[in-house]
């Protein structure tokens, strides 16, 4: 699993998970990581919507992507909220069967992204030259 290392997982004030990839410690991290990720480094200009799966508050994240009229949901974030404020995100961007079944049951259209980083469909829908950009910058702020 993937941390950020600079703050001890007990001391976060929040936390962010790519289920099946990762686990980030810190706001920063959080917003660095896993959600800049899914908002600027995917193709087709993903778009956010809150549903409501099985009585929680869940966020659905569109993306157009070959046809910009046919959007598909291809990643569902959950939110643990402590003392008001969101504590923990997870992301299923990286579980086929989990984000399957959440979309489904929502009667949207779900595009599947494989079960890790390597997946050739998750890389297919990577925006390259940003990834590689994003990812020398993180690399950097590690070695400081």
């Amino acid at each position: 699993m993937a941390r950020t290392a600079r703050i001890p997982p007990e001391e976060a004030d929040a936390v962010g998970e790519i289920v099946n990839m990762g686990v980030w410690y810190g706001r920063s991290a959080v917003r660095d990581v896993s959600l800049y990720y899914s908002l600027f480094l995917e193709h087709g200009e993903p778009r956010a919507e809150r549903r409501t799966f099985l009585g929680e508050p869940i966020v659905v994240i569109w993306y157009a992507l070959d046809d910009p009229t046919a959007p598909v949901v291809r990643n569902v974030l959950r939110f643990e909220e402590r003392e008001g404020q969101i504590a923990r995100l997870r992301s299923f961007l990286l579980c086929p069967e989990t984000l399957t079944e959440i979309v489904g049951t929502l009667g949207l259209p779900v595009q599947t992204n494989g079960y890790g980083p390597w997946a050739p469909e998750f890389l297919a829908l990577r925006k390259q030259a940003e990834f590689e950009h994003w990812k020398a910058q993180r690399t950097n702020m590690a070695r400081h």
